[in-house]
């Protein structure tokens, strides 16, 4: 029996009849119904030590291809922990699983912020790349160009340019139609302001005419006053 399918063997033994996964979606998720403690221990379990880079990468997109999210989540998973062997070149894989496999704002947050974070950081001359995807016409990669940013300012020295790089991507889809890039980039500046609060909160002052749903995202962290400031 291929590992793919053991690992599917093992979740299937796991289903929570009382857990809700669709709950936290507006659309139908192909799910079985496993905790996200018990997935991260089948991922754990499972994961292929011996395997090269590449043979980890195959097998993350056999997962992939199940359509279950939870085989999509293990499959992020080891991704990511090839994290110290990432190349240039792998960018093209990733860019891939973004477009093809990832059909929720759950796999798009867990995604974007890890392995696609970790090869802009790595790699900072493939951030116009990711610009780029405030044009697709899948909202689930116009989301990722916003949530690929989120660890820029966590635990991370201040820098000017990535500031200049995240609201160089609110203005493109600060207008956007769909309500989950709306809370992407939102989350974005309500994570930012963390670090940059004057700038931001300048920013949304400036762009008060965005969404409701970013605006409110946006301005979380703000004191009262300020948030009534800018929702006027």
């Amino acid at each position: 029996m291929s590992i793919v399918k053991q690992i599917t063997k093992e979740l299937k033994k796991n289903i929570d009849p009382t857990y809700n996964v669709q709950q936290f979606f507006k659309q139908p998720i192909p799910a079985h119904g496993v905790r996200t403690p018990i997935i991260r221990k089948v991922a754990k379990d499972f994961y292929p030590k011996e395997k090269s880079k590449q043979e980890i990468f195959n097998l993350a997109e056999e997962l992939c291809k199940t359509n279950n999210n939870e085989e999509k989540v293990i499959a992020f998973e080891w991704i990511y922990k090839q994290k110290k062997n990432f190349e240039k070149s792998d960018f093209k894989f990733f860019e891939h699983i973004l477009k093809k496999y990832i059909n929720n704002w759950g796999l798009c947050d867990t995604f974007a912020p890890s392995t696609l974070n970790e090869m802009i950081s790595k790699f900072p001359e493939l951030i116009p790349k990711t610009q780029k995807w405030t044009k697709s016409k899948n909202k689930y990669v116009r989301r990722a160009a916003c949530v690929v940013h989120l660890k820029d300012f966590s635990g991370r020295k201040p820098n000017q340019s990535k500031l200049e790089e995240i609201f160089h991507v609110c203005n493109i889809l600060k207008f956007d139609k769909e309500d989950i890039v709306q809370k992407g980039y939102g989350w974005l500046l309500k994570n930012t302001s963390k670090t940059y609060p004057k700038q931001v909160y300048q920013y949304i002052l400036k762009n008060k005419d965005m969404p409701r749903t970013a605006l409110r995202y946006a301005l979380e962290y703000y004191p009262k006053d300020q948030r009534q400031k800018a929702m006027k």
